[in-house]
C-alpha cells in the first residue's frame, strides 16, 4: 500500500466515525500559492471541513482581513516603492533590518532624501542612525501610546477638519475614547516624556504624507487588533487615508504570508478573501469547483489544539509547517500533537513536528518546483525550478492531488500553471492575472481604499 493510500484510508475512516469536522489542516506561509490553494481545496471539497489555518506562531492571531473596511486590512496598503517618497515614515513595533531587509533599504533611501524618519519601539534598533527621533516605550503599552498621540492631535487642534475623512461625530467619539490619556499619564504608562509626545504628534499632523510600518512586535501583540485600529485612527486624523504615498502597513514576516491568506488557508475565508458566510461569493466558487462547500467557519490553530485535547479533532494534516517549534507554548502544542489520533506531516526536513507524526510525506524544496509567491506588498512573483525533486519527494500540490485521487476525487492538475489559472478564476483579487504574464517584476493586485 502506498503512503497516499494509507493516509486516504485513515482519513475516510475518521470521517465515517467522527464526521468531517474531526479533521483539520495546517498550510504554510513558506510554500507556494499553488501548494496552499490545492491544500485548502482538498479540505473543503474532499474532507468537507473549513478547519484549516496557517497561523501557528501566535495565541492571538490577527483576524482575517476585510478588503472593504479600511480598519480591517491587516497587510500592506502601500507598495514598497512608495516608502521612499513618503515625507514622514513612522516605524512602529518593527525592526526592518531584521524582519524586512528590502524594506529597510527603502526606508534608508527615504532618510537620505531628507524625509523624516521616526522610530517607536520597545528597544533600540540599528536603523536609528538614520532617524530624526527614536522613542523607546515600555513593552505592552502600545495602545496607550497611540491613544495619547490621538488625544494630542485632537486637543491641540493639530488636525484640519476639512481634510479628516470621518464625520464630526466620529471625531467626538474618538475624543471621548482618548480623553483619559493626557501627557502625564502617558509618561507614567509608557515612559515617553511629554515633550516627545507633543513633538511626534505635531510632526504627524503637519506631514505632507505619512507611511506607517508595523511589524512582528505588533502582529504578535496580545492586543494586535487594537494597536492597528489605533494606527488607522492616526492616519484618519491626519487626513491622509487613501492619499498617495500614505497608509498604515502590516509587514508579514514570511515569503508567502500574503499569498497564503489570498489563497484561503483560513478557517473563515475562501480564496480571494471571500467570507465563508458570503452565500453569493461561495456559490461562485462552488460552480467552478463543482462541489458543495461547508458554510460555517472552521477552527483556527488555537481552536484545533483545544479540539484535540477535548477529543473533538481526531486527525491533523500539516503541510510545510512546524508548530512544535513555532507555537509560543511548546509544551501545550507538544501535548496536543502527541495526543492526536492520526498525525500526517508533509515537509522537506525531519522537523520537530515531523518526529511526532504517524506518517511523513516528503515534500519538495523551493528549488525543486515551480509556482508563485505573493510578497508583502501583494506582488505575485514566479518561482522557477532549479532541478528535479530528489528521491521520492514531490511538489506539495502533487502530493495533495494524489491523496485526493486516492479518496475518489479528480484533482487532475498537471502543472502549477493550471492551478494558477483556477486561482485567477475563483479569486476576485487575482482576476485577469495570467501565469505567462508574470515577468521578472511580478504583478501586484490592486487594493481599493475601502469604505470608511
Amino acid at each position: 500500500m502506498s503512503s497516499s493510500d494509507l493516509v486516504a484510508d485513515k482519513f475516510k475512516s475518521v470521517m465515517e466515525k467522527s464526521g468531517s469536522d474531526s479533521l483539520a489542516g495546517i498550510g504554510s506561509s513558506k510554500l507556494t500559492n499553488e501548494d496552499n490553494y490545492i491544500f485548502q481545496k482538498f479540505f473543503r471539497v474532499v474532507l468537507g471541513t473549513n478547519n484549516i489555518d496557517h497561523r501557528v506562531d501566535s495565541k492571538n492571531p490577527l483576524p482575517s482581513s476585510n478588503l472593504y473596511k479600511y480598519n480591517q486590512i491587516y497587510f500592506m496598503t502601500n507598495s514598497i516603492a512608495e516608502i521612499e517618497n513618503a515625507k514622514l515614515i513612522l516605524v512602529f513595533g518593527c525592526d526592518p533590518e531584521k524582519e524586512h531587509p528590502i524594506i529597510n533599504l527603502r526606508v534608508m533611501k527615504s532618510a537620505r532624501k531628507r524625509n523624516v524618519l521616526v522610530l517607536v519601539n520597545p528597544a533600540k534598533v540599528r536603523l536609528n542612525r538614520f532617524a530624526q527621533d527614536e522613542l523607546i516605550y515600555a513593552k505592552g503599552t502600545e495602545v496607550a501610546l497611540l491613544n495619547g498621540l490621538a488625544r494630542e492631535i485632537i486637543e491641540e487642534r493639530l488636525f484640519d477638519p476639512n481634510r479628516v475623512k470621518v464625520s464630526n461625530e466620529e471625531v467626538d467619539r474618538l475624543r471621548q475614547l482618548v480623553s483619559p490619556y493626557d501627557r502625564e499619564k502617558i509618561f507614567q504608562i509608557t515612559g515617553i516624556a511629554p515633550d516627545k509626545m507633543k513633538s511626534l504628534a505635531s510632526s504627524l499632523a503637519r506631514a505632507e504624507s505619512i507611511i506607517i510600518l508595523c511589524g512582528k512586535e505588533i502582529i504578535s501583540h496580545p492586543q494586535n487588533k487594537e494597536v492597528i485600529d489605533s494606527l488607522y485612527n492616526l492616519i484618519l486624523l491626519t487626513g491622509h487615508w487613501g492619499e498617495k504615498n500614505c497608509g498604515a502597513n502590516v509587514l508579514w514576516e514570511h515569503c508567502n504570508s500574503q499569498g497564503t491568506q489570498d489563497c484561503g488557508v483560513l478557517p473563515d475565508r475562501l480564496p480571494g478573501s471571500v467570507y465563508i458566510s458570503d452565500e453569493s461569493g461561495r456559490k461562485k466558487i462552488e460552480e467552478v469547483w463543482q462541489a458543495k462547500l461547508p458554510d460555517k467557519p472552521g477552527a483556527d490553530f488555537n481552536q484545533m489544539l483545544k479540539g484535540i485535547h477535548e477529543d473533538k479533532i481526531k486527525a491533523l494534516y500539516i503541510m510545510g509547517e512546524d508548530p512544535q517549534a513555532r507555537y509560543p507554548d511548546k509544551n501545550y502544542a507538544e501535548s496536543a500533537l502527541k495526543k492526536i489520533g492520526f498525525l500526517v506531516v508533509q515537509d522537506v526536513l525531519m522537523t520537530e513536528t515531523a518526529r511526532l507524526a504517524d506518517v511523513v510525506l516528503p515534500g519538495a524544496s523551493f528549488a525543486e518546483k515551480e509556482g508563485t509567491f505573493t510578497n508583502v506588498e501583494r506582488r505575485v512573483q514566479k518561482l522557477k525550478k532549479a532541478f528535479d525533486p530528489l528521491g521520492n519527494s514531490k511538489a506539495d500540490w502533487e502530493i495533495v492531488c494524489l491523496l485526493a485521487q486516492a479518496m475518489g476525487y479528480e484533482f487532475d492538475y498537471l502543472s502549477p500553471r493550471k492551478i494558477f489559472y483556477e486561482i485567477a478564476k475563483v479569486s476576485p483579487i487575482y482576476q485577469n492575472m495570467c501565469y505567462e504574464d508574470i515577468g521578472d517584476t511580478g504583478i501586484q493586485w490592486k487594493l481599493k481604499t475601502g469604505d470608511l
